[in-house]
């Protein structure tokens, strides 16, 4: 019922109207960004987290992890499913069962 009210009139000014008078009211906030234009952004180029990943359809540029892994450790996009049968194991699905679960279609 509110959304409707705050939707009309937040649409009555645009977005730098807005991020001024709650910054003047002392409210943190910023502006939604793209993911291109957050990849793209100073901070996030001069703090290195910028990184390319090969994946199935080329290098693709993506956020470093604000963690390292393993020195040397790989930047990889895994692909679709790459991953289900350590996830089930772990899980402690039995191998009859991931087969189970991948011929029905419920896992790829």
């Amino acid at each position: 019922m509110l959304r409707p009210l705050i939707e009309d009139a937040l649409s009555r000014e645009d977005s730098g109207f807005w991020l001024d008078r709650l910054a003047r009211a002392g409210i943190p906030s910023g502006r939604v960004r793209s993911v291109k234009e957050a990849l793209d952004h100073p901070q996030v180029v001069a703090r290195g987290m910028r990184v390319t990943a090969d994946s199935a359809v080329g290098p693709l540029p993506v956020f470093r992890a604000p963690f390292e892994a393993a020195a040397g450790g790989e930047r990889h996009i895994p692909e679709l499913g790459e991953h289900t049968d350590i996830v089930l194991e772990q899980l402690r699905y039995t191998p009859a069962e991931i087969s189970r679960l991948r011929e029905s279609g419920t896992v790829l």
